[in-house]
């Protein structure tokens, strides 16, 4: 069946009155897309007729055609409108390619517009509705194509809103009965609020990431538990604590907008990943161990003035090192930059984790030991990468802290 859907232009406009959620805003002041090794067409910024800003990108054919992309990774389930403004000479269609993996194989499909635009040297907005069904694709790729003798486009303002995401089911997931049996035995006498705090492996794949799967079971016992997540990607500890203090330049400064219009009973800290890289400049930690504890430190007298006395430390994920290294060659090549999923710091980081877990008499929930030791490992991690998490790996983390909230007693 395909998985990817047309809507009609009545149908994407009825869904956008419900709630609707941006994805990709791009004004190509930074950088065209690209042409992909087997397409053919060139691209460029250009300053001449920017639609807005400085810039604008020039997509330009090579024997009548021209085509580029821009990929997408995420929890990507729901109903979409992708938009641009473009003029030019020839015409120009939108489409969305489909990448899924099934028994170890890729598998690749695009849908496109129905109707092609012509171009005029006026700029005119072109939309293009499509649906995305389960199963979450490992990725998505939004394509433009210009097609003509000497054809170009001059493209601008392009974005990508989500009009609506399915209501959440991991009914199907391969561990549901073991969730399922973890979270009936989580019963709050009260309703209980916690606070997430993480970086990508939690930010990313919002919708469908562990977070969102233990909320789901949660809900779907009653248990009275709610999970309050406010991840942010690329965070290391340092940049938790400087948020927090709403230090200048801090990235994401507004992250944690509205965070303490609520009160929290505990919070779940799942940092490691950006503190943990190797320098390859200096051979250090990006964090060193003794700054990880000075900053978590601070962190819990932050948590302390809000009232916050439970924090669970969770261990650092571990990683697929050798796609670590493979997707790190020209840096380590060159010595310079950052080497992700390093095992010996991974480890360094969760020691101080632990050390501090035993002086605070606060829960440490060990996810790394359990990852390294299982012989599917590599299937826990993005391959391009090697550190974020599949839904392999959302669901293997989000079946570790329904056992930890069945069997730790920090619900009650």
């Amino acid at each position: 069946m395909n998985k990817i859907v047309c809507l009609a232009m009545f149908a994407a406009g009825a869904l956008a009155l419900q709630s609707a959620e941006l994805m990709m805003s791009e004004n190509f002041e930074r950088g065209p897309w690209r042409v992909d090794g087997s397409w053919r067409g060139k691209t460029s910024l250009t300053a001449e007729q920017p639609r807005s800003g400085k810039k604008a990108m020039l997509l330009t054919s090579v024997d009548g055609i021209g085509k580029c992309g821009n990929t997408r990774v995420d929890y990507l389930l729901g109903t979409y409108e992708y938009t641009l403004y473009a003029g030019g000479t020839g015409t120009l269609q939108l489409g969305v390619i489909r990448y899924d993996r099934k028994d170890g194989k890729l598998l690749i499909r695009e849908e496109k517009q129905k109707v092609v635009t012509p171009l005029s040297p006026d700029y005119r907005k072109i939309v293009f509705p499509f649906e995305i069904k389960k199963p979450n694709p490992s990725r998505i790729m939004l394509t433009i194509t210009v097609r003509g003798k000497d054809s170009f486009a001059r493209i601008d303002d392009l974005t990508l809103v989500r009009l609506q995401t399915p209501e959440p089911d991991f009914s199907d997931l391969k561990s549901a009965p073991q969730m399922q049996q973890a979270a009936a035995k989580i019963k709050a006498s009260a309703p209980i609020d916690i606070l997430y705090i993480g970086d990508s492996l939690t930010d990313f794949y919002r919708g469908g990431n562990h977070v969102d799967i233990v909320n789901y079971f949660l809900k779907k016992n009653g248990s009275g538990v709610t999970f309050h997540n406010y991840a942010c990607r690329g965070d290391s500890i340092v940049r938790v604590v400087n948020r927090f203090n709403q230090a200048p330049k801090v990235p994401f400064p507004k992250h944690y907008k509205g965070l303490w219009d609520r009160k929290y009973d505990a919070a779940f800290v799942l940092l490691g990943a950006n503190d943990s890289v190797l320098r390859l400049e200096s051979g250090k930690m990006a964090v060193p161990p003794e700054d990880v504890e000075k900053k978590y430190r601070e962190l819990f007298e932050i948590f302390k003035k809000h009232g916050i006395r439970k924090v669970v430390l969770v261990s650092p994920a571990s990683s697929n090192y050798p796609a670590c290294r493979a997707n790190g060659k020209k840096r380590i090549a060159a010595k310079k930059g950052g080497l992700f999923g390093v095992p010996e710091n991974i480890e360094a980081f969760a020691a101080v984790m632990k050390k501090l877990s035993d002086e605070y008499q606060f829960p440490y929930l060990d996810i790394y030991t359990p990852m390294k030791a299982m012989p599917e490992k590599a299937s826990l991690f993005n391959p391009g990468d090697g550190v974020h998490l599949t839904p392999a790996g959302h669901e293997f983390v989000a079946l570790k802290e329904l056992e930890f909230l069945a069997g730790s007693g920090l619900v009650k």
